[in-house]
C-alpha cells in the first residue's frame, strides 16, 4: 500500500486543529478592511507569528483555539473596536456569499431549519464547541453553545457567534436577525444561550429566496465545473490522486479527507489524504478496502467508480457523532464521480506513457545487445538490464544445453562481488521439474512467490534472496535456449504488472535475437582463431597470444619462450596409411601437446605437422625444460589403425627479448633453430642463440643474392586461375612470385619473402610482382584474352597509402592496362578498420577502376564489423573453411559476400569432395590445385582447366 498525505497546508500549531480557516480568514479580512495592510502585519505581528495571512485565509486550513483567541484579541486591538468578535460574526455568511457554502445552507429551506441543523453547521467551521437548537419556531429560536471538556469559552467568541446568528435569516431574504445571549458560560452558566428572533418572509422575500437558490444552482455547477477542470489538467497519476484527495474539501466541508483506489485493477492500493493524521489513516484505510459502507454519522464514504471500472473509495471525516447534510451527500456523490473520469484519463494516459517508455526501453536494448559479439557479454549485459528495464532488485541470465539438459547460470546482476556460490553454479534439467515445460508451451513470463509447491522453484528463492522472483523463457527458432530472471527483495503486488511483462518478454526476445547473432560470430571467431582439424590455436590466435604476452613482458621486465615444434617423419604416415590416418595422428599429438603444457600458455598449429608452444614468463632454463617434456610426451607410440606409429618431434627454442621482439622475428629465430636440431639428428632441442652468428652469415648471403635477382630483374611470376564453377572459364589470374636462384634452384615465396620483409626488401618485391603482372595482362589483352590479374599486395605498403596509389597508377600507366583488369588482394589481417587515410585510398582506386579483394578471410575477424564500409568486389574464403564440418559456416559466408555484393571465392580447391562442398554451399568462383596449378605467364597451363576437374561437360 502507497500513501501520500496531502496534510493540512501549512503546519498547525502543536495543541490541535480547531478552528478553520475559514474564521481565521473572517479576521483577515476584517482587520485589512478596517486598518488596510500595515493592520495586517500588525495583527500578525500581536497574535504570535509563524503563518502569514494568506495560509490564515485558506478555507481549508485549520490552527488551534489559543492561536484563534489570540487573533481575535489582536484584532480587537489593532482595530480598536471592543465589538470587532461580533462584527466579524456577522462577516461569516456573507463571505460565503455566491459559494457551495451558502447553497448548501439556504437548500435547509428556511431559518428555523437552519438553527434546526446547527450543530452540524457549526462543526464545519470549529471542533472545540457543540451548538443545538433547544426551541425552534417560525419566527423564533433559542439556540444552546458549549465548549468541549478542556477548553474554556472567551467572552469574543459570544459575541462571534452571536454576530453569525444574526446573519441567518439574510440567507432566505429576510431583514438581519435580533439576537440576544440570555445566558453566558463566562458568566457561570452551564452554557451560552442565545433568542434569535426574525420577520416573517413576504412575497418580496421569497423572490429574493428563489433567485438566491438559481443563483446557488449555478454557483455550484460552475464549482463543479472548476474542479473538474483542475483534476483532468493533473499531468499524471499521482498528481491526479493528490488534487483530488486535496479539492475535496470544495465539495464537502469536514475536518478531514482519504482516498484509497487501484490505479491499475488489481494493483497496489494507493493512498492518499488530507487533514489526517498517519494514526488515523491506518485505522481508516481497512475501511475504504472493505465491502461494506461506512456507518459512522460523522463519516461520508462515496465510490470512485466510472463507466470503465471502480478506481475505489472517498471518504470525508467530520467530528464525532455529527453528521451530513444531503446536498453535501449529493455533491460529494458528483464530485467522486468526476474524480473517476479524471482517473479515467489520468490512466489512460500514464498506460500510453509506460507504453512508450516500454518501447524506448526496448529499443535502447536492442541497440546495446546488437553490438554484442559474446555470448558471455550478452548474458551479463543482459543481467545487468534486467534491475533497471523491470524495475526489480536482480537480475540473472540462464542458459540451457540441449547436448547435455543442463540450465546453468552465465550471469548475475545485483547480488554483489561475491554471488552465493550454489547460484554460480547452478544446474537443473528440464526432468527436475515441470515448471520448464510450462514455461516452453506458454513463453511468457510468470511471477513466483514463496510457498511454491515445487521444490526446484522454492530452491531458487533461497539461493536468489528474494521475496518473489520472475522468470521468461528465451526462445531461439521455436527451441527453448534459457531463461531470463528478475528478483524482488520485497513481493511486488499481486499481478504481474502487463508493463513489467512486456519489459521482461522484449527484453528476452532481444536476447534471443543477439544470442544467435553472438553465437555464429562466436562459431566464426573460433573458427578463425582455431585450427579446424585439431581445435588448437591458429596463426591468428597466436599472434594476439603473443602480442599480450609481450606487452606483459615490457611492463614487467620478464621474458617469455616461443617453441617450434615439426614432427620427425610425418610424410612417412601419410604415405603408408593415407591422409585420414595422418590426420588423426595430428590430433593425438595436438592432446599429448596440450597434456605437458600449463593452462596459460598457448599451444598452436601453424599447418601441416607444424606447432608452436608460447610460454609465459619463460627463460632459457624453463623453455629447455619445456622442450624436454614436449619431446618426452611423444616418446610413447600412437596406435592408429591397430598399428603402432611413432611420432618424433624436433623443437626449436627463442625467447623474448634476446632473440626477437615480435612474432615474426622470434618464429623465425625459433623455426631455424629447430632445423638445427633436425640436421643434428632430430628429436631434439635447439636453441636460436647457440648458431645466431652462423646464420647471420647465411642470411646475408641470401638476402645480397635478392637484392642482385631485384636489380636484374630476375625474379619471375606464375599464375594460377581462378574458376568460375558453372562455366568451367578462367575470371582471373592469381600473380604468385617465384626466384629461380642460380644456385639453390626454384625458391617459393614462404621461404624468401619473411628474410625480404625483415630487410627491407619487400616493397621492392611488390613493386617487380605489380609491374610484371600489369605487363603480361596488358599482352594477354591484345592477345584476345583480357583476364584480370590479381596481386597480392603486403601489409608494409599500408603505411604508406599515398605511395601505393603511385605504384598502383604507375604500373597501370607503364603497361596500358585498363584499370578494371587489376585487383589487389589484401589479406584480412591487415588493419583495414582503424586507419580513416587507408579506407579512403582503397575507396580512391576503387573509384579509378581497380578492383579489391579480401584474402584468406576467416583467418581473422576484425573487419566483420565494418565490411559493409569496405569498397570491397572479391572475398577469397581461406582453405581452411573447405571441410565438411564447416559447411554451415561456408554457406553463412557465401551468403554474407552476396549481402556486402562481393563475388564469393573458395580457396584451396584440392580434391572433387571440397570442389562439390563450395558448389553446395553457394561458392560460384574456385581456386586451387585441382582447377589449375600456378605457371608461367606464357604456359599454355595458365588456361587449362580440364572438364574432368570440373565434373560437367566444357
Amino acid at each position: 500500500m502507497n500513501t501520500t498525505s496531502g496534510g493540512i497546508r501549512w503546519s498547525p500549531d502543536p495543541q490541535g486543529s480547531h478552528i478553520s480557516g475559514a474564521t481565521t480568514g473572517l479576521i483577515v479580512r476584517f482587520v485589512r478592511d478596517r486598518c488596510g495592510p500595515q493592520g495586517v502585519e500588525r495583527l500578525l505581528e500581536l497574535a504570535g507569528g509563524g503563518l502569514s495571512a494568506g495560509e490564515l485565509s485558506d478555507p481549508a486550513g485549520w490552527v488551534s483555539y489559543d492561536r484563534a483567541v489570540a487573533l481575535f484579541e489582536a484584532a480587537v486591538e489593532v482595530s480598536g473596536d471592543p465589538s470587532a468578535g461580533w462584527a466579524i460574526g456577522e462577516e461569516t455568511l456573507r463571505q460565503h456569499s455566491g459559494t457551495p457554502v451558502e447553497a448548501l445552507l439556504r437548500s435547509l429551506g428556511s431559518p428555523g431549519e437552519v438553527l434546526r441543523n446547527i450543530a452540524g453547521a457549526t462543526s464545519k467551521f470549529a471542533a472545540i464547541s457543540t451548538m443545538e437548537a433547544v426551541e425552534v419556531g417560525e419566527d423564533r429560536a433559542r439556540v444552546s453553545a458549549r465548549c468541549l471538556p478542556g477548553f474554556t469559552r472567551h467572552p469574543i467568541f459570544c459575541d462571534y457567534v452571536a454576530g453569525q446568528l444574526s446573519q441567518i435569516p439574510l440567507l432566505f431574504g429576510l431583514e438581519q436577525g435580533i439576537v440576544v445571549e440570555e445566558e453566558c458560560q463566562t458568566r457561570g452558566a452551564d452554557r451560552c444561550l442565545y433568542y434569535v428572533r426574525w420577520g416573517e418572509a413576504g412575497t418580496e422575500a421569497r423572490t429574493r429566496l428563489l433567485e438566491g437558490q438559481l443563483k446557488d444552482l449555478s454557483t455550484q455547477m460552475e464549482a463543479l465545473q472548476s474542479i473538474a477542470t483542475s483534476l483532468v489538467s493533473a499531468d499524471d497519476i499521482d498528481s491526479v490522486l493528490s488534487s483530488i484527495a486535496t479539492r475535496a474539501a470544495y465539495a464537502v466541508r469536514a475536518q478531514g479527507y482519504l482516498l484509497a483506489v487501484r490505479a491499475v485493477e488489481g494493483g497496489p492500493v494507493l493512498v492518499h489524504h488530507h487533514g489526517l493524521g498517519a494514526e488515523q489513516v491506518e485505522a481508516l484505510v481497512p475501511l475504504l478496502l472493505g465491502t461494506a459502507p461506512s456507518t459512522a454519522t460523522s463519516q461520508l464514504m462515496v465510490d470512485v467508480v466510472s463507466s470503465r471500472r471502480h478506481y475505489g473509495r472517498l471518504l470525508a471525516v467530520g467530528p464525532s457523532g455529527i453528521g451530513f447534510f444531503e446536498a453535501e451527500k449529493k455533491l460529494f456523490a458528483a464530485y467522486a464521480e468526476m474524480a473517476a473520469a479524471a482517473l479515467d484519463g489520468a490512466t489512460a494516459l500514464e498506460d500510453a506513457r509506460q507504453r512508450a517508455d516500454t518501447t524506448a526501453l526496448l529499443l535502447n536494448m536492442a541497440r546495446d545487445l546488437a553490438n554484442t559479439a559474446e555470448v558471455d557479454q550478452l548474458c551479463r549485459q543482459a543481467a545487468d538490464l534486467v534491475p533497471a528495464v523491470v524495475g526489480c532488485d536482480k537480475g540473472a541470465v540462464f542458459l540451457y544445453d540441449h547436448d547435455s539438459d543442463r540450465l546453468t547460470t552465465r550471469a548475475l546482476a545485483g547480488f554483489g562481488p561475491e554471488p552465493p556460490k550454489g547460484l554460480v553454479e547452478y544446474v537443473v534439467s528440464r526432468n527436475d521439474t515441470p515448471e520448464l515445460a510450462t514455461m516452453v508451451a506458454d513463453p511468457g513470463p510468470r511471477l513466483y512467490r514463496l510457498g511454491h509447491d515445487d521444490p526446484v522453484v522454492e530452491r531458487a528463492f533461497d539461493l536468489f534472496g528474494v521475496a518473489a522472483y520472475a522468470l521468461v523463457p528465451v526462445m531461439v527458432r521455436g527451441e527453448f535456449a534459457g531463461i531470463l530472471a528478475a528478483g524482488w527483495r520485497e513481493a511486488p503486488q499481486d499481478h504481474f504488472d502487463h508493463h513489467i511483462a512486456e519489459r521482461m518478454a522484449g527484453l528476452a526476445d532481444q536476447v534471443a535475437s543477439s544470442l544467435v547473432t553472438a553465437t555464429l560470430i562466436e562459431q566464426t571467431r573460433h573458427q578463425a582463431l582455431h585450427d579446424r582439424l585439431t581445435g588448437l590455436a591458429n596463426q591468428a590466435l597466436l599472434e594476439e597470444h603473443v602480442r599480450r604476452d609481450i606487452q606483459r613482458c615490457r611492463r614487467s621486465g620478464t621474458s617469455m619462450a616461443l617453441l617450434f615444434c615439426d614432427l620427425d617423419g610425418f610424410k612417412a604416415v601419410n604415405d603408408a596409411l593415407g591422409h585420414a590416418a595422418g590426420d588423426q595422428l595430428l590430433r593425438l599429438v595436438s592432446q599429448r601437446l596440450v597434456s605437458v603444457t600449463r593452462a596459460n600458455d598457448c599451444v598452436a598449429r601453424l599447418g601441416g605437422d607444424e606447432f608452436v608452444v608460447v610460454l609465459d614468463g619463460a627463460d632459457d632454463e624453463a623453455a629447455a625444460g619445456a622442450a624436454a617434456s614436449l619431446i618426452e610426451a611423444l616418446q610413447s607410440p600412437f596406435v592408429l589403425d591397430g598399428a603402432d606409429v611413432y611420432a618424433r618431434v624436433s623443437v626449436g627454442v627463442a625467447v623474448y627479448p634476446r632473440d626477437g621482439d615480435d612474432l615474426d622475428s622470434l618464429l623465425g629465430a625459433a623455426d631455424e633453430a629447430m632445423y638445427s636440431a633436425k640436421r643434428e639428428g632430430r628429436n631434439a632441442f635447439r636453441h636460436f642463440s647457440s648458431y645466431r652468428t652462423e646464420r647471420g652469415r647465411s642470411d646475408l648471403s641470401l638476402e645480397s643474392d635478392l637484392v642482385r635477382a631485384l636489380e636484374s630483374d630476375s625474379l619471375a611470376v606464375h599464375y594460377q586461375p581462378e574458376v568460375d564453377l558453372e562455366s568451367g572459364r578462367v575470371s582471373a589470374l592469381e600473380a604468385l612470385v617465384r626466384w629461380p636462384h642460380p644456385r639453390m634452384g626454384m625458391i617459393l615465396p614462404g621461404a624468401f619473402l619473411g628474410m625480404a620483409a625483415d630487410r627491407g626488401l619487400i616493397r621492392d618485391v611488390d613493386r617487380f610482382v605489380v609491374h610484371r603482372a600489369c605487363a603480361d595482362a596488358a599482352a594477354r589483352a591484345l592477345a584476345g584474352r583480357p583476364v584480370p590479374v590479381a596481386v597480392n599486395l603486403s601489409e608494409f605498403h599500408f603505411s604508406d597509402p599515398g605511395a601505393l596509389v603511385d605504384l598502383i597508377l604507375s604500373a597501370l600507366g607503364n603497361a596500358g592496362l585498363a584499370p578494371e583488369l587489376l585487383e589487389l588482394e589484401i589479406i584480412e589481417t591487415v588493419n583495414l578498420v582503424s586507419s580513416e587515410s587507408v579506407l579512403e585510398v582503397l575507396k580512391e582506386l576503387r573509384d579509378r577502376g581497380v578492383r579489391l579483394c579480401i584474402d584468406d578471410f576467416g583467418t581473422g575477424y576484425s573487419i566483420l564489423d565494418r565490411l559493409r564500409q569496405l569498397p570491397v568486389d572479391k572475398i577469397k574464403v581461406a582453405r581452411e573453411f573447405l571441410e565438411p564440418s564447416g559447411a554451415a559456416l561456408l554457406e553463412t559466408i557465401s551468403n554474407l559476400c552476396r549481402a556486402v555484393g562481393a563475388e564469393a571465392v573458395a580457396e584451396g580447391i584440392e580434391t572433387p569432395e571440397q570442389l562439390e562442398l563450395a558448389r553446395d554451399t553457394g561458392f560460384c568462383v574456385g581456386q586451387g590445385y585441382l582447377l589449375g596449378r600456378p605457371a608461367p605467364a606464357e604456359s599454355a597451363a595458365v588456361f587449362d582447366v580440364r572438364p574432368a576437374r570440373l565434373g560437367a561437360p566444357m
